[in-house]
Order: C-alpha cells, then structure tokens, then sequence
C-alpha cells in the first residue's frame, strides 16, 4: 500500500476532513466515498494510513481500528489497526497492521482487546 503526503490545503478539490482521535482523521479529499486515515501533519498536510474507502473506525489510547471496502473490488472487506505508541509523522512500517480477513481480525481482536468499529460517513 502507497503512504503518500497529501498536501490537501492547495488540491483545488473539496477537501472533508473528519477528527477521529488525537492526529488521526478521516479524509475524502475529492469524493465523500473516498475516504482514507490519516496521520495529520498540520498546516492542511496529513500522511496516508490506510486507503479508500474507510467504512468504520474506532479508537482508544493504544489503538486505532480501520474497516475498509476496497473501491473496485465489490463484497472484499479488509480490517487493519494502527499501534498509537509506535506511529508518528515518519511513517513507521511496524506501526500499521493488515490487512486482515473478518476471522484474523477478529483473533487480533480478541487477543489484543482491540476497540469497537463505528461507521463512518
């Protein structure tokens, strides 16, 4: 998965920025279906977490939990979860995990006591 900067504030584009929890918001930078995580930068900048389109997130002090449906890929549901304690600005590889299928989603759950999913819209 490409993690791209995103220099938002200067696209031209209705941007739609969604506050999630500390850094983290939703971002549907040219479609309100095209909604993405993201690390905030400030200044209208945030780095990419996980891609289109995030249908449910939630959230607590150790953990960041993404559901995405793939655009183009009609009935594929990934899960991913971003560890807090090891992510930043600089993109840190080991700091997002996933994707997972619902069943490996739901061990990480399980062994991890991982937060609940809201949906996003």
């Amino acid at each position: 998965m490409a993690i791209i900067a995103l220099g938002l504030a200067a696209c031209g584009q209705p941007v739609r920025w969604q506050k999630v929890d500390g850094p983290y918001l939703i971002v549907a930078a040219d479609d309100p279906l095209n909604r993405h995580l993201s690390y905030d930068l400030g200044d209208g900048n945030a780095i990419g977490r996980v891609d289109s389109t995030v249908t449910g997130v939630g959230h607590d002090d150790r953990y960041i939990t993404v559901r995405r449906e793939p655009k183009g890929r009609s009935g594929l549901v990934e899960y991913y979860y971003v560890v807090r304690a090891l992510d930043g600005p600089g993109v840190p590889p080991e700091a997002l995990k996933g994707p997972f299928d619902e069943a490996a989603y739901e061990r990480e759950v399980k062994r991890l006591h991982l937060p609940d999913l809201a949906p996003v819209y």
